[in-house]
């Protein structure tokens, strides 16, 4: 640890079912002592064999820290990352070799590259996203643009079994979350 940079080195993290390996870097660390908390980037490259995202979030999120001084300092920070995640449980969906590169900062996700493999379908996502913190607590509307594509996506798993059974064609829709405004640009070779 110096003025300059900060060093974290994590071997073997494990968060209950969840494992981590990696470091983070911190480039001017005092700052995220003071007001000018934005002075300071932090720089994250990690890799996991698992991520049980299910566990991580079953919390309450009427405990969570919802103080305008944790939103300050949240959304003032500078944050790259580079992070590889072998498999994902999340749900029923079988997620396998994630990987995601970009940064937040202000409050503002960039995705400059993500990919993961869902249900036997490869997925490769980039963009931005504005205002994610805030929004998760309904303090704000997430904007964005998002370009998604893929070679092949089976769309069967998500769809319920009235639509799968019948014989007519008819429209799918997935409702987006409340306070969601998202341009996608969403392209398929298959």
């Amino acid at each position: 640890f110096t003025p300059k940079s900060a060093d974290i080195i994590v071997e073997n993290g494990k968060y209950g079912n969840s494992d981590l390996a990696g470091q983070v870097q911190i480039t001017n660390p005092l700052a995220l002592a003071t007001t000018f908390k934005n002075l300071a980037t932090i720089t994250i490259n990690s890799t996991s064999e698992l991520l049980d995202v299910n566990q991580l979030t079953d919390w309450d999120c009427d405990t969570c820290d919802k103080s305008s001084q944790m939103n300050d300092m949240i959304t003032s920070l500078r944050i790259q990352f580079n992070s590889k995640i072998r498999n994902t449980k999340y749900h029923d969906y079988k997620i396998t070799n994630t990987s995601f590169t970009g940064s937040f900062i202000r409050d503002s996700l960039r995705i400059k590259s993500a990919s993961s493999d869902i249900n036997g379908s490869r997925l490769i996502i980039s963009g931005n996203l504005n205002n994610p913190y805030k929004w998760s607590f309904d303090k704000s509307l997430l904007t964005g643009n998002l370009s998604v594509s893929t070679e092949i996506f089976d769309c069967n798993p998500y769809l319920d079994t009235a639509t799968l059974n019948s014989t007519s064609y008819r429209e799918y829709e997935k409702v987006l979350p409340p306070n969601t405004s998202l341009q996608l640009d969403i392209k398929s070779s298959n």
